[in-house]
């Protein structure tokens, strides 16, 4: 087992962003299980989101409306007959919150929330940050494509926050497997790519005088899962 303040000395390191002034008060709070540390930084790191405002995106949309909006689906509005209700198939871009990244989120605060490894407090916290997800999906765990996430200058503030979802997600899908009986212990199975980062990020902090890079293997892989490859 790894200790739980160990685990955030690591993210630390990660991540600089976890040695702004938001954050600081996490680093001298006493946390039994992983999961509610992790708990704790979502919770801060949500918070923090919303300041700065939900990624948006544009997304494509059809929907049946009583006034025309961006491209009329002729033929499909006259074969279900809306058009004789004065209603039409439109397809357009909606500006949306409900992208991938903001899915992931609600996603894993909803596991946590869930969670009896996370205090009650966190678990409040969480769920008034989720009353600003209502118009985001809901993702199966399982199903999440971590690697189909891309970061630009307009959503490098998420890096942080998707690499903590990750995290709790590989810590909590073997519970959910066994039926939601019981959440497994935080394994270094699952730690493998933080300890990773933590070592380069250390020394490139600690020892700027060494040259310091993370060497990638790019696997050829006919279904994209590499998880289980070095």
């Amino acid at each position: 087992m790894i200790k739980v303040q160990n685990v955030y000395y690591m993210l630390a390191y990660a991540y600089q962003v976890l040695n702004e002034d938001s954050y600081r008060k996490i680093g001298f709070e006493d946390f039994e299980h992983t999961e509610d540390l992790l708990a704790a930084i979502l919770a801060k790191g949500i918070a923090n989101q919303l300041k700065r405002g939900l990624g948006r995106e544009y997304i494509q949309s059809a929907q049946i409306i009583s006034f025309p909006r961006g491209r009329i689906n002729i033929p499909a509005s006259i074969k279900t007959r809306d058009i004789l209700k004065k209603r039409l198939w439109c397809e357009f871009d909606e500006f949306s919150e409900n992208i991938y990244t903001n899915q992931v989120l609600k996603t894993t605060a909803k596991m946590l929330i869930r969670s009896e490894k996370v205090r009650i407090e966190q678990r409040q916290a969480l769920k008034k940050m989720l009353l600003y997800f209502q118009t985001v999906d809901t993702l199966n765990p399982f199903e999440i494509n971590w690697t189909s996430i891309k970061y630009n200058r307009n959503n490098a503030t998420y890096k942080m926050l998707i690499n903590i979802c990750y995290l709790v997600v590989k810590s909590l899908l073997p519970s959910l497997r066994e039926g939601g009986k019981s959440i497994t212990n935080y394994t270094d199975d699952h730690m493998h790519r933080l300890f990773e980062r933590f070592v380069r990020e250390y020394y490139r902090k600690e020892h700027p005088k060494c040259d310091v890079s993370a060497s990638h293997i790019d696997w050829l892989t006919d279904d994209g899962k590499v998880y289980m490859l070095p």
